[in-house]
């Protein structure tokens, strides 16, 4: 008996996990997977916002007609240095509505998301034209 060890309960139950313990672990991680999807998702939509917002400024800024392309060059930068590579699936069109008084943008983003297949969404936005004397 000098050389033998007694096996308490504990020993035997080395490794053992219940199934309540591996349901309730992986309803957490699902939840924080999914949460973490949505914060994403709006994230981006929020960066799109931004980006869509600060090409308009910079494009009221120059001449008539290089205000489109100002519009997108700035919204793409603005998306390039807050979204990081998310910024190669957001597409952002800007013209110039002739004879309307309106500066017309349209952004195409689709973000790769594992529970929100659906994250495409097109936004369009129109702002009034600022005059010359504003800027």
């Amino acid at each position: 008996m000098g050389g033998q060890r007694s096996s308490s309960g504990r020993e035997k139950d080395k490794g053992f996990v219940s199934l309540e313990w591996l349901v309730a672990a992986g309803l957490c991680l699902l939840f924080f997977t999914i949460f973490g999807n949505i914060f994403h998702y709006h994230y981006g939509r929020m960066i799109v916002d931004m980006a869509v917002e600060d090409g308009v400024q910079a494009g009221m800024a120059v001449p008539e007609d290089q205000r489109a392309a100002r519009c997108e060059a700035r919204a793409h930068e603005t998306l390039r240095e807050m979204l990081g590579y998310w910024a190669d699936d957001v597409h952002v069109q800007c013209r110039q509505v002739p004879y309307s008084g309106y500066f017309s943008v349209r952004a195409d983003m689709k973000f790769d998301l594992w529970l929100l297949p659906d994250s495409a969404r097109t936004l369009d936005y129109h702002t009034y034209r600022i005059s010359t004397e504003e800027v």
